[in-house]
């Protein structure tokens, strides 16, 4: 089998509102067009070298700073970002959909800051937060009892998910992933998501822009030392600063976790941007295709794009569809494959991607 790679069909930069970047000349020193038709390795290659940076950081150093924290660690977030933090965190919630009697799991909960939110929301849901530092869930479940609602907290590895497959409608992940190993812990949220559930991401990420970049990460050392000095932390969060930016140096960009999540399986990727160059990005997803008894929560062999919302789902086309018999969704701006599928079995997955539309084709 042929390694999967990335073709493009035209998009508006701007679709019913949805607004996608204008498209930069370089990323990470290749051309643009070069990386658009990047085989799949290029992901198992980005995390290999993660991983030779910080595995022995994300086992030792990481747990011990989340046994120091746990009591100001909102409070922290808030001084760290200039107030900022919130306002991420409330843009974060309000794009997640939640309906009554959704199972929701959140992966890497930390103190249950989100799965609070959510249940403030939308009370008729039910939220499992699952976390390795057990002083983390230990406040967790103390703010959770303080504000009268049942969170469940399970204590293990967000790598290996201890839950059956297609076992959740929504899986949230909030402002962890730069601490963990994404080609283990994004195929584990696509198989425990069950057909058609969705997926919300949203972490601080590599600005696009260089100099941004350069900022961004100089005033990340100076921020996170202030702040654990100003809090008393402990000797390893204090020695942290150059972690926590060296970890947003060597992670993705807005767009590039785009890309990642269509490899790892997902459809209908949707990407929002706050701050300059994309300091923070909002990722949606969805796991669309039912899987087949044989597929063990693997990603389906087939997934094709296109839109269930109402409205769409009879493929209401542009007037002038792209010639790669792909239409875009007025609605939500998604790619809808036309009846006539690839003569070749294919897996095919759609991604927003600097103002153009991916399409990743296995075949």
């Amino acid at each position: 089998m042929r390694q999967p790679r990335l073709s493009t069909c035209a998009l508006p930069q701007e679709e019913r509102g949805i607004r996608f970047s204008k498209p930069t000349r370089r990323v990470f020193g290749m051309e643009r067009n070069a990386l658009t038709s990047m085989p799949m390795n290029w992901f198992q290659q980005r995390e290999n070298a993660r991983r030779s940076h910080f595995y022995e950081i994300w086992e030792n150093s990481v747990p011990q700073v989340f046994q120091d924290v746990p009591a100001y660690y909102r409070k922290g977030n808030i001084v760290a970002s200039l107030g900022v933090w919130e306002i991420w965190v409330w843009q974060f919630v309000r794009s997640i959909i939640l309906n009554p009697g959704d199972h929701v799991l959140d992966v890497a909960a930390g103190t249950n800051d989100l799965g609070l939110r959510l249940l403030k929301k939308q009370p008729d849901i039910h939220v499992t937060a699952i976390d390795r530092s057990r002083d983390m869930q230990r406040q967790g479940q103390v703010l959770a009892k303080r504000n009268q609602v049942r969170i469940e907290s399970v204590i293990h590895d967000a790598h290996e998910l201890p839950f059956p497959d297609n076992s959740f409608d929504v899986v949230t992940l909030q402002a962890a992933s730069r601490h963990l190993q994404l080609d283990k812990v994004f195929p584990e949220i696509y198989r425990v998501l069950k057909p058609n559930g969705r997926f919300y991401h949203c972490d601080m990420l590599r600005p696009t822009h260089r100099i941004v970049e350069w900022l961004y990460l100089r005033f990340l050392k100076i921020s996170v030392a202030l702040t654990a000095a100003a809090f008393g932390s402990s000797a390893a969060a204090r020695n942290c600063g150059t972690y926590f930016s060296d970890a947003i140096h060597h992670f993705y960009t807005p767009d590039e976790l785009s890309a990642v999540l269509g490899l790892c399986g997902f459809s209908k990727i949707h990407c929002r941007k706050s701050v300059w160059g994309g300091m923070v990005g909002f990722h949606a997803a969805r796991k669309v295709a039912a899987e087949s008894p044989s597929s063990g929560g693997q990603p389906p062999a087939s997934a094709e794009g296109g839109c269930e919302s109402r409205g769409c789902i009879g493929g209401r086309w542009p007037r002038r569809p792209a010639k790669s018999r792909t239409g875009v969704c007025r609605r939500c701006a998604q790619v809808r494959h036309a009846s006539s599928a690839p003569r070749s079995a294919s897996a095919v997955v759609t991604v927003a991607w600097r103002g153009k539309i991916l399409r990743i084709s296995t075949s």
